[in-house]
């Protein structure tokens, strides 16, 4: 396993890829698409260890519990309680073969029965139980967003495109409405 897989994620707040905090405003079943590894062809993108926090949600709401609020590509996302995100599925679609040279998702068996983890935790987390994910082309991958997940970067010059939908068990959190993003086919355009 390469070093990277354990090193500061870039999403986490404060880092380079985390967006602004959303503003308040006023006042089903969550499925929705969202981008993931669609980049360049051989793209030296790594993604360190990290879990899936966030959910995305029409408008921000005070629910007790919920926090901090972030705006990513202009939709409102709410860390939920770890109950919440215990109870969603993602389903990654691949639109590109994932090889062991185009850094395939990497993920920690079991990690997601550990709840949400601190940074500190997951810097000092055993890489034991370390699963690659190889799909082929067309090929689906099913996962808890708080099982431990990373990839190191493409080691040739290929795509790794994936659509990433999440399904939650429930209904709507705690007085607020899902953000159900575009349809697939509109994603595909």
């Amino acid at each position: 396993m390469d070093s990277d897989f354990f090193g500061t994620s870039t999403d986490t707040p404060g880092g380079p890829n985390h967006e602004k905090p959303a503003k308040a405003s006023g006042s089903q079943q969550k499925t929705r698409p969202k981008p993931r590894n669609s980049y360049p062809q051989g793209a030296a993108t790594t993604h360190p260890a990290s879990q899936d926090l966030t959910i995305a949600v029409r408008e921000r709401k005070d629910v007790d519990g919920f926090g901090p609020w972030t705006m990513k590509a202009g939709i409102v996302h709410v860390q939920p309680p770890a109950e919440v995100m215990q109870g969603i599925l993602a389903i990654r679609l691949h639109l590109d073969e994932s090889e062991l040279d185009n850094g395939p998702l990497r993920v920690i068996a079991g990690s997601h029965l550990e709840g949400r983890l601190s940074a500190e935790r997951i810097l000092s987390r055993s890489k034991g139980n370390c699963v690659t994910c190889t799909v082929p082309k067309g090929g689906a991958l099913l996962m808890r967003p708080l099982l431990l997940h990373g990839s190191s970067a493409c080691a040739i010059p290929k795509s790794r495109r994936v659509i990433h939908l999440e399904f939650a068990a429930a209904g709507r959190p705690e007085g607020l409405d899902w953000h159900l993003g575009r349809s697939v086919a509109e994603s595909l355009l």
